[in-house]
């Protein structure tokens, strides 16, 4: 794979890194990880055993661009969604998910998207990760995952 071809660029930021997988199946994370996408995925730097990983994102399902996992460029609902198509979209979401989510889906442009609970989708994503990287560098199950995760936000 030559640089041009393994360079990861957010269609929506314009977030640029070099990649080095794209699957479902990350080579750098457990190998009983399947994650729900065919995501753009890198070895995490700081990680000491060579099993850290890093999601940087992953095709917009409807305009098949690269976009980045970040709140303000996409959303995932059973499939991932840039920001434009979310809002072209916003009717196809679920009711609930697009009253939790003041509207649209994935129109936040500023920290005012908030959840039911009180808890702003910064707080959330900051648990969601600190989570996801407990989960890639232990042999944590799911239920010690959520309950970190409640006490997070909490």
């Amino acid at each position: 794979m030559s640089n041009a071809e393994a360079q990861f660029c957010c269609n929506t930021c314009g977030f640029k890194i070099n990649y080095d997988n794209k699957g479902r199946r990350p080579k750098y994370f457990n190998r009983d990880l399947e994650l729900l996408e065919d995501a753009y995925t890198m070895r995490d730097p700081f990680a000491d055993d060579n099993l850290g990983g890093i999601i940087l994102g992953s095709d917009c399902c409807i305009c098949k661009e690269m976009v980045c996992i970040s709140q303000n460029c996409s959303l995932f609902y059973n499939k991932r969604y840039c920001r434009d198509c979310s809002v072209k979209h916003v009717d196809e979401f679920p009711l609930d998910l697009r009253q939790a989510s003041g509207g649209l889906p994935c129109d936040r442009k500023s920290p005012s998207f908030i959840w039911p609970s009180g808890a702003k989708c910064d707080d959330l994503l900051a648990a969601f990760v600190t989570c996801c990287l407990l989960f890639i560098h232990s042999d944590k199950d799911c239920s010690e995952i959520h309950f970190t995760l409640w006490l997070f936000v909490s």
